[in-house]
């Protein structure tokens, strides 16, 4: 009895395992075609990522502004609007901003407007690779009485190097300052003397040295 009943049974259970593999490769069949599509969902939205973003950005920004290279922060740059390209370059660049404002310095020569970024793409182009220099000059033929301080006498010999270093930089200066080293600025260098000569007279006669000395031999004096 118990025999026949196991017979008829079996037809009934392979049946139902034959239902269960039947949905299971259905299953299986199913989640290879999702995945299938989600892959290439993916792919083609890292396509039109990619055409996005050479449309909305013309190259890559140079090094030193590396940390703004992303469609997000495009703002952070350009105002948007008006069909005019407008920049926000001294909204960020304040070392140069209170130096317009002052009218003092080399930027302050070329009759920039205070508050106005617009003149600032003339010199120093964006866009244009990682490595692509942002200031470009000939140093040998720079007229330094632009930046408002003539070199005259014994200045006028010496490299660049031995005035515009970290340890000349005035204290009140470092903050705004955006270089993280400061050996590579040419800002912050106070004009007075004792910036870079050591006052023997340790502040008892003045600050004008040129009462007694002259740019052409420190040592020698008037008195």
């Amino acid at each position: 009895m118990h025999g026949k009943q196991e017979a008829g049974q079996l037809p009934i259970q392979r049946g139902i395992l034959a239902s269960y593999r039947g949905k299971g490769s259905q299953i299986a069949t199913n989640l290879s075609v999702i995945f299938r599509r989600s892959l290439l969902a993916l792919i083609f939205l890292c396509l039109v990522a990619g055409v996005a973003r050479s449309q909305i950005s013309p190259g890559p920004l140079s090094r030193a502004h590396q940390y703004l290279d992303s469609a997000t922060q495009c703002t952070a740059c350009h105002k948007l609007g008006g069909g005019q390209a407008v920049f926000k370059c001294l909204d960020c660049h304040d070392e140069i901003a209170s130096r317009l404002r002052a009218a003092r310095g080399l930027h302050a020569s070329y009759h920039i407007n205070p508050g106005s970024s617009q003149e600032c793409v003339r010199c120093h182009s964006e866009h244009n690779g990682v490595d692509f220099p942002l200031i470009k000059w000939d140093i040998k033929s720079f007229d330094h009485k632009q930046t408002g301080y003539a070199l005259e006498g014994k200045h006028t010999g010496l490299a660049c190097n031995r005035c515009h270093t970290a340890q000349h930089v005035s204290q009140s200066e470092r903050e705004n300052i955006k270089f993280k080293d400061l050996n590579k600025t040419f800002l912050g260098i106070p004009t007075a003397c004792v910036a870079c000569h050591q006052d023997k007279h340790e502040g008892r006669l003045g600050q004008n040295c040129l009462q007694c000395h002259n740019y052409n031999d420190w040592k020698i004096t008037s008195g």
